[in-house]
């Protein structure tokens, strides 16, 4: 028994032995892969950066690239308008109404052809009026070159007779005549007065009954003027009317049938016909059928620019014609109708005024001749009598005068008078000659502005007139215009020729460019004899410019913008300047820089979209 507990015991010792030892093989694998672990972190963290930052986690990876010397040849394509060369407004010189216009749309004139004529009745009348005025003066002075003129003289002497008389008069009294004379004035003047006292009265009791009814009168007439002024242009803007070009369609059809009868009896002449049948086409001669056919076509001709005409309508010169009597009609019923309020409102302060005044001018005026009767009732003073032998001292030198002969001054004076007129009469012949409305230049009638019976001014524009030749307006931006050349040749292509190529040249190429859009305007003219390209029309320019030796060029990743402005970024050793450029596209995927960088110089291509001038890079 005591064995066996031993045996147990040992058995116990020996598993608990064994546990033991397990539990520390467990501890020692624990403990080893712990350690490995350990190892392993301490040796990554050695082979990684520490956690203060190195120039190199900051500093951006950048790609780069060379400025290369190049060359630019590829055309230019451009798009532009078809303008008239020259375009002039016609304005008359003067002002009249107009009683000839000699043009219409599409008329070609030359420099110095008649465009319009203008109301010259007037101005006839101050031509012989100037001319009269030299003819006198020219008499006056052949008169005094040949001396003084025995009625002169004799004039000269009847106004010292009459001084003297008057001195007489004064020196003894006023005579019986003189008295009547005197109180046939002051009867007079208190006539006066009293015709002035029944207009003031007038005035205060108001318009008479008839004036009022005129002026109502004035008013309705002005009303129906308007009313028929605004039909008129009312009908105007509506266009013709249907059965105004039903009946000028009808015109065309009955005038083209009539043709194609001429076109048929000229045939009949012509061919093989029998007498017969050229009897039966109402010709007897050959002559007479051509004649019936070109009579056809103007009747032909005619009918269908009459439904051109219709169609067209309306034109701008008729709706302002017509626009320009509605406003006549208007303002003609804001005049009679202010004078009809005023009739009804009665006299003005102003009318009363007036009439205040003319009173106190006839009172005056009847004062003033009482006293001159009063004046010679009582006999002349000393002063009356001073002044009659003034007057005689006068005459006496006038009449002295008359009888010397004229000196040179005299001569010269009358001499000056006669170019004064010469000078009148070329003036008033000039506007006589420029009531004939003349174009400027040779060209085509582009537009009619004014009728016959407008009322122009020198300010008022008649017709617009347009060159023949045409020009071409481009565009070109300030990168483009330095490739261009005024005489270079170009090639032009329009939407309204399809197919057909133009030659032209270029003319002019603006010296400024226009500050909204930094573009250069560029003319060209083309050669086009037939006159295909018209003002209006679209066209596109075909620029092959000349290579341009070393040009810059940079591939188009380089070119960035920033706060509006195009930029590269220039390697300057281990930090970019940032620098402002020109630039435009090139071929092959290169962009073409115009200032701002030089060949060789080394740029960024990629790795710039945070970059900032005076930043350190590393290239990659």
């Amino acid at each position: 028994m005591p064995g066996n507990l031993r045996s147990s015991r040992s058995l116990r010792s020996r598993k608990g032995l064994a546990g033991l030892a397990l539990v520390a093989v467990a501890a020692l694998l624990v403990w080893g892969f712990f350690a490995r672990f350990a190892a392993d972190a301490s040796s990554a963290a050695a082979s990684q950066p520490s956690s203060v930052s190195t120039p190199s986690q900051t500093v951006p990876l950048v790609k780069t690239a060379v400025a290369i010397d190049g060359q630019v040849t590829s055309s230019l394509t451009y798009s532009g308008e078809v303008k008239a060369a020259t375009q002039v407004s016609v304005l008359p010189k003067g002002s009249g109404r107009i009683e000839k216009l000699l043009v219409d749309v599409g008329s070609r004139v030359k420099q110095g052809d008649p465009i319009a004529e203008l109301d010259a009745d007037a101005l006839r009348a101050q031509v012989n009026q100037a001319k009269a005025n030299l003819a006198a003066a020219q008499a006056k002075y052949t008169s005094m070159q040949s001396g003084p003129r025995s009625e002169q003289v004799a004039q000269a002497g009847a106004a010292l007779d009459s001084a003297q008389a008057r001195l007489e008069t004064v020196t003894k009294g006023a005579t019986e005549s003189a008295l009547q004379a005197a109180q046939s004035q002051v009867d007079t003047a208190r006539a006066n007065l009293q015709k002035a006292q029944a207009a003031q009265e007038t005035v205060k009791l108001g318009a008479r009954q008839a004036e009022i009814a005129a002026a109502q009168a004035a008013v309705d007439q002005s009303k129906l003027a308007i009313k028929a002024a605004q039909a008129n242009l009312d009908e105007l803007k509506a266009g013709p009317k249907d059965y105004e070009l039903w009946a000028a369609q009808q015109a065309v059809d009955a005038a083209r049938t009539a043709l194609d009868a001429a076109n048929d009896r000229v045939q009949t002449w012509k061919g093989e016909s029998t007498d017969a049948e050229k009897m039966a086409t109402g010709a007897t001669s050959s002559s007479q059928a051509v004649t019936g056919q070109a009579s056809a076509q103007t009747a032909l001709d005619s009918a269908v620019a009459k439904l051109n005409y219709l169609k067209g309508r309306p034109y701008p010169h008729e709706v302002q014609g017509a626009e320009t009597a509605l406003y006549t009609a208007l303002a003609n019923f804001e005049s009679s109708k202010a004078r009809l309020e005023q009739l009804q409102k009665g006299a003005t302060e102003q009318d009363q005024q007036q009439a205040e005044a003319s009173v106190q001018a006839a009172e005056a005026g009847l004062a003033s001749a009482e006293a001159a009767l009063k004046q010679l009732q009582s006999g002349a003073t000393q002063e009356d009598i001073r002044v009659a032998e003034a007057a005689v001292v006068q005459a006496q030198q006038a009449y002295n005068l008359a009888r010397t002969p004229y000196t040179q001054n005299d001569l010269a004076q009358v001499a000056a008078a006669v170019q004064q007129a010469e000078a009148a009469v070329e003036l008033v012949e000039i506007g006589l000659r420029e009531s004939v409305v003349k174009s400027p230049i040779d060209g085509i009638v582009a537009e009619r502005l004014q009728t016959v019976g407008s009322l122009v001014s020198a300010a008022t524009p008649i017709v617009s007139l347009v060159s023949p030749e045409v020009d071409l307006v481009l565009s070109v931006e300030e990168a483009k215009v330095w490739l261009l050349s005024e005489g270079q040749e170009v090639e032009v292509v329009a939407p309204a020729h399809p197919g057909a190529t133009f030659k032209a040249k270029l003319t002019s190429i603006a010296p400024v460019a226009d500050p909204k859009s930094r573009s250069f305007q560029v003319k060209a003219r083309p050669d086009d004899p037939e006159r295909k390209l018209r003002p209006g029309m679209f066209a596109q320019v075909k620029i092959a410019p000349s290579a341009k030796e070393k040009t810059v060029l940079v591939p188009k990743e380089t070119v960035v913008t920033r706060s509006d402005q195009t930029v590269v970024f220039v390697i300057k050793s281990e930090t970019v300047e940032q620098r402002i450029v020109t630039a435009s596209p090139a071929q092959n995927g290169m962009m073409e820089i115009a200032s701002g960088l030089e060949v060789g110089e080394e740029v960024v291509t990629t790795g710039h979209a945070d970059l900032r001038d005076g930043d350190r890079i590393r290239k990659g």
